[in-house]
């Protein structure tokens, strides 16, 4: 007694996978699989839309069994802007502040340009304690 698994995709939902690739010259990424999965013609044997983690899945079994047919580009992580490192952002924000920025390298890089690029936007002030901080500093 063999149990027939039916199939998620049908070939008429496939050819639609590999027709939407070759209209990106084979290639599908991972917005090309939101707006997919948003196809009426791509519903899964329930009537609902499909995941589109769905769709990216699809997409590599299909690329794997013909590669020259469709192919799925993974998304680039973020990379340093312009070659910028951590270390000199903590410096440029620690020589406008003249204070302790131990641990401030462990913050995010994107949070690190804003905190520099805010810091260095603001208008030079010159602080002057007043006398009881100079007494406390004593």
């Amino acid at each position: 007694m063999a149990i027939e698994k039916t199939p998620n995709y049908t070939e008429a939902q496939e050819a639609i996978l590999l027709d939407a690739a070759k209209a990106n010259g084979g290639v599908l990424n991972l917005d090309d699989a939101k707006e997919l999965a948003e196809d009426a013609r791509l519903k899964d044997a329930n009537g609902n839309l499909r995941n589109y983690r769905s769709i990216v899945a699809k997409i590599g079994r299909l690329a794997t069994a013909s590669p020259d047919a469709i192919r799925y580009e993974t998304k680039q992580p973020e990379t340093k802007k312009d070659g910028v490192k951590k270390s000199d952002l903590v410096s440029r924000i620690a020589a406008i502040v003249e204070g302790n920025m131990d641990g401030l390298e462990k913050a995010k890089l994107p949070a690190l340009v804003a905190i520099a690029e805010f810091v260095e936007s603001l208008p030079s002030v010159s602080f002057e304690p007043d006398e009881s901080e100079e007494a406390i500093a004593a």
